[in-house]
């Protein structure tokens, strides 16, 4: 199992964002650049998870848990940072004709945090570690904040606005609840704390406030609220990227939560309320009337 493979994966963005905003790299070249290192490290995930599979781990600094931190991927973790590089990298690309044209003045913003944005997304596809989840989650929602206000319309900097206090709310939610679980447990590591959760009055509201926050960072209905002007008002190539990959990588923690931290909970009940949600969703969206901001 080879170690450097999650350090390429994650920080050869950020170093690209790094190297944009101090040293004036070009935009296009470090995207393009940190993607061709990113494949590399995702194909080589996806041979060590077909090798080793189904789940592979690294520690971080070679310390056990509960006082190191872990990364750690499947099959799926492969498909999602796939999909983001491929996202990341077409999108950047698209940006060459686009930001000249429409955000002259704010390309090495844009990507900078186009490349920060993505380096966080990849963090927490892979991070097994609450907190590191909470801090995966806030630096992408910082990095979307700022893509959506590149414009400095007036609009756009309202829309980005409220992306923002939803966004911080639904942290706030999903913080409190990890809180709860390190005050009962004493852990912060997914796998830890799924082997000895069990239903209680602390472990109970701890799943709903967390599932809660994911929820509106998801936009489900009826949390969908905020998602139409932030989409809308983004520049395209910042749209595709939130529309694409942010909510599913939101949806994706969530999804990982519910099969592996809070399987304890997963009885008929709970799933057939969040069955429902997705349910509802997919109504709402297909019977709105095309242009609706509700």
């Amino acid at each position: 199992m080879a170690e450097w493979i999650p350090v390429v994966i994650i920080f050869a963005p950020l170093l690209a964002a790094v190297l944009v905003f101090t040293q004036g790299m070009r935009g296009s070249l470090a995207t393009v650049t940190a993607g061709v290192f990113v494949l590399i490290g995702v194909v080589a995930l996806g041979a060590d998870v077909f090798r080793l599979g189904p789940w592979i781990t690294w520690q971080l600094g070679g310390w056990p848990v509960p006082l190191g931190l872990r990364w750690q991927a499947d099959s799926f973790t492969v498909a999602m940072l796939a999909m983001t590089n491929v996202v990341a990298v077409s999108g950047g690309l698209f940006s060459l004709g686009f930001l000249p044209a429409v955000l002259p003045s704010a390309q090495r913003h844009f990507w900078t945090l186009w490349l920060f944005g993505w380096a966080s997304m990849n963090s927490l596809l892979m991070a097994a570690d609450l907190f590191n989840i909470y801090v995966g989650l806030e630096f992408m929602a910082l990095a979307a904040v700022g893509l959506i206000s590149l414009s400095r319309e007036a609009e756009a900097l309202r829309a980005a606005m409220r992306y923002f206090l939803v966004t911080l709310f639904g942290s706030m939610l999903y913080l409190l609840g990890v809180a709860l679980l390190y005050g009962q447990y004493g852990l912060l590591d997914q796998a830890a704390l799924a082997a000895v959760l069990a239903p209680g009055p602390a472990s109970g509201s701890a799943a709903v406030l967390m599932t809660l926050g994911l929820l509106i960072k998801t936009a489900l209905f009826p949390l969908h609220f905020w998602l139409p002007s932030a989409h809308g008002k983004a520049p395209a190539p910042v749209s595709a990227l939130l529309s694409a990959v942010v909510v599913a990588v939101c949806f994706t923690v969530l999804y990982r939560f519910w099969t592996g931290l809070f399987f304890v909970f997963l009885q008929e009940q709970p799933a057939m309320v969040l069955g429902g949600i997705g349910l509802a969703s997919m109504l709402w969206g297909g019977c709105r009337p095309c242009g609706s901001n509700a």
